[in-house]
């Protein structure tokens, strides 16, 4: 789907070992021709080995639109969360770039965030 909307995975992954891939990682970044960047993570705490673990933060998951796909993202609060205290272990981003995170989350829906 997210090929169709002119979004391709960076690295690109063959889809001979796509399943297993899946299985082995919690996320993948996308890129379209104008240079954005999003990630695709299906695993908020992929290092807990309880059942469910994430299942507190997709509650109240809230639906948007990217480029005319319907998908579901943490409510604000949630993802201030998981980007403040998780984030940074689970996706092995810089310091630099989960700060900018939750700086354009408190700036963008601060009236939200409980």
């Amino acid at each position: 789907m997210l090929a169709r909307s002119g979004w391709q995975p960076t690295p690109e992954i063959s889809e001979r070992v796509l399943d297993n891939y899946v299985t082995a990682r919690f996320f993948h970044a996308f890129a379209n021709a104008r240079g954005e960047q999003i990630i695709l993570q299906w695993q908020l705490m992929p290092r807990c080995n309880a059942v469910d673990a994430d299942a507190p933060f997709w509650r109240d998951a809230q639906e948007t639109k990217l480029s005319d796909i319907a998908v579901l993202t943490l409510n604000p609060t949630a993802q201030l969360v998981h980007a403040a205290l998780f984030g940074a272990h689970t996706r092995g981003t810089t310091p630099m770039s989960r700060a900018s995170e939750v700086m354009l989350l408190l700036n963008a829906r601060a009236n939200e965030i409980e």
